[in-house]
């Protein structure tokens, strides 16, 4: 008799099937999420009902206990800040469809609900050093300013955009580009050295983060090059991008209530449970 679990898996390898025939794996690759709630939506947490933190207050308190350094990587200081349960606009992902499947089957508080398993196909990134000065002045903007303001801040505050950008264009439009659609974040060969000291718990879960952008007000003008500086970025996260949940990137399968004890222990059979995704250093 066929498992659920293998069910699930088979289901899984046909869109991985479907995704690489439609799409250059060279550049692309496949993340997956699990959530406990087939209703639920893929919202990060910050932007939840009920979380009644600010960005800006997040990442004082980040500092404040030390999970968040200018001089660490955006990908080891996303890492802190989730592990130590932090609201961010961060939103966990990961490259193994088993940790996916256990975090949409473990919750005691959910077994009487349908999961749901996310597949995304994206593209292949490392965050730059850049991104985290750029993620920083994000966390901290209180108030609406123009792409090109935002660019002269950065340009002002940090030696590093003045070497890698031409002019204030290249940069608006490079600001303006990650803000618009946010990014999935994956670990360097650098960082998971480090991580596999710092954070096991992370590299066992085989952790990614896509990492939501800020809402935009468009100036009354055609969306072109020429006046890139004049949008207004809003000291709001942005909302759900197409790019993670649109039907040509993203397929879902539910995973039916009946079925989670099942694929609990099969996946402790295949040595994925809660000792080994939460494991201390």
């Amino acid at each position: 008799m066929t498992s659920f679990y293998e069910i699930i898996r088979g289901k899984v390898d046909n869109y991985i099937n479907v995704f690489r025939q439609c799409y250059n794996t060279n550049i692309l690759n496949i993340y997956f999420r699990g959530q406990g709630r087939s209703d639920w939506t893929l919202t990060p947490k910050i932007s939840r009902k009920g979380i009644q933190i600010s960005e800006a207050e997040t990442k004082i308190e980040a500092i404040n206990r030390c999970l968040w350094c200018s001089e660490s990587s955006l990908f080891e200081n996303i890492a802190c800040m989730q592990h130590y349960g932090l609201p961010t606009r961060f939103l966990d992902y990961t490259t193994e469809v088993d940790v996916a499947l256990f975090f949409a089957c473990n919750n005691p508080a959910h077994y009487d609900s349908d999961g749901t398993l996310f597949i995304c196909s994206y593209d292949i990134r490392n965050a730059q050093h850049i991104d985290t000065r750029l993620i920083s002045e994000l966390f901290a903007l209180e108030h609406e300013i123009t792409v090109r303001h935002f660019a002269e801040q950065l340009i002002e505050r940090y030696a590093d955009f003045k070497e890698n950008y031409r002019d204030i264009d290249e940069l608006g439009i490079r600001i303006l580009s990650w803000i618009d659609h946010g990014f999935m974040v994956t670990p360097s060969g650098f960082e998971l050295g480090r991580l596999k000291i710092r954070n096991r718990r992370l590299v066992n879960q085989h952790g990614v983060f896509f990492v939501f952008g800020n809402k935009l007000k468009a100036p009354h003008l055609p969306r072109s090059t020429s006046w890139t500086q004049a949008h207004i970025i809003l000291p709001e996260i942005a909302d759900i991008p197409s790019i993670i949940q649109h039907p040509d990137y993203v397929r879902r399968i539910l995973i039916p209530r009946e079925a989670k004890p099942d694929i609990i222990k099969t996946l402790a059979e295949r040595g994925i449970h809660q000792e080994f995704l939460f494991a201390d250093n």
